[in-house]
């Protein structure tokens, strides 16, 4: 895709008084941007793969099995957060990839996990010093093999583009400042139910909420988990992290496998929310956890958890999140 953008400016916070105006003004000044300079690059799609129109609320209300989340794509064996890799997670047959959002300096959301550029690209400073024009140019693949050179960052816009119909996206947002265009983007691909939001606080997950109720945010529990752990009981830590997330009306809570147990799982299927959990790329660790009754796992390497999926990992009595 070819992307030409003008400065646009989005403050990470607004007064919560204040959303509807703030959201609204933003929605049209990214809108109208988005209208006039935004230009799609074909993406060709295989021919074995049929469109598919996703409901997430039908994915996840009564899941026959474990749900398999690429991270970051297919990031185990291709570039991570790029447009081959998520590509390559379509033809796998995951349930969903998952990517992680940041903003350009400009205001255009682009697929990018650390805050460096030097991580996985050979720019160098910060996402948020350089305009996406600039970020466009830069190589995103040659970190992991030669033959990846010349990969580039994705916007998020491709990034939509390339999975409409074709699977579920976790969208990971790094920043606060990342939410009112990530979800203007969703709505002008009329991608609601096929995208859920991550990454979240619970002020962040309540201010989604009023922005945007129909599309499904999950609370990322394992910073409220490990905090809470702390100073009380893990017993206590774990109902206070429930209460936030019915609180904020999170649709599940987003956990690291290692602050998952079973007591934290009961508690959340009796309240109707589902546990999503990530990163494991063990077949044995990733069929204790369904057996524990977790609803989804993350892996680098999705191909190695959806054999478990299909035929073994199955879990019963799961209230899930949707």
């Amino acid at each position: 895709m070819c992307i030409r953008h003008t400065n646009l400016s989005f403050p990470s916070s607004f007064p919560l008084g204040n959303l509807n105006l703030g959201f609204a003004f933003l929605q049209r000044q990214y809108t109208q941007k988005i209208n006039n300079l935004i230009t799609f690059r074909s993406i060709a799609c295989s021919k074995s793969l049929t469109s598919r129109r996703y409901s997430l609320s039908r994915m996840y209300r009564a899941p026959s099995r474990l749900q398999v989340i690429a991270h970051r794509g297919f990031s185990g064996l291709y570039p991570e957060n790029t447009l081959i890799a998520i590509d390559a997670a379509i033809r796998l047959g995951v349930d969903m990839v998952e990517v992680d959002v940041r903003l350009s300096r400009d205001g255009v959301p682009v697929l990018l996990h650390d805050a460096s550029l030097e991580s996985t690209t050979n720019g160098r400073g910060k996402v948020y010093e350089q305009d996406v024009d600039a970020l466009s140019r830069l190589d995103a693949g040659g970190w992991k093999s030669p033959c990846f050179q010349g990969e580039r960052i994705p916007t998020l816009a491709e990034a939509l583009r390339l999975a409409r119909d074709r699977v579920a996206l976790n969208l990971d947002l790094k920043t606060a400042d990342a939410i009112v265009p990530t979800i203007v983007l969703v709505r002008q691909f009329d991608m609601l139910n096929q995208v859920v939001l991550s990454g979240l606080r619970p002020c962040h997950v309540r201010w989604v909420r009023r922005l945007e109720p129909r599309i499904h945010v999950l609370l990322n529990g394992h910073g409220v988990l490990e905090s809470l752990m702390r100073v009380m009981s893990a017993r206590c830590a774990f109902a206070l992290t429930l209460w936030q997330a019915r609180r904020s009306a999170a649709l599940g809570l987003n956990v690291s496998h290692r602050y998952l147990a079973q007591p934290l799982i009961d508690q959340a299927r009796a309240h109707n929310l589902s546990v999503w959990t990530w990163t494991i790329d063990d077949p044995m660790r990733a069929r204790a956890l369904a057996q524990l009754g977790v609803a989804a796992i993350t892996s680098n390497w999705p191909d190695r958890i959806l054999p478990l999926a299909r035929a073994g990992g199955r879990y019963s009595n799961c209230e899930a999140v949707f």
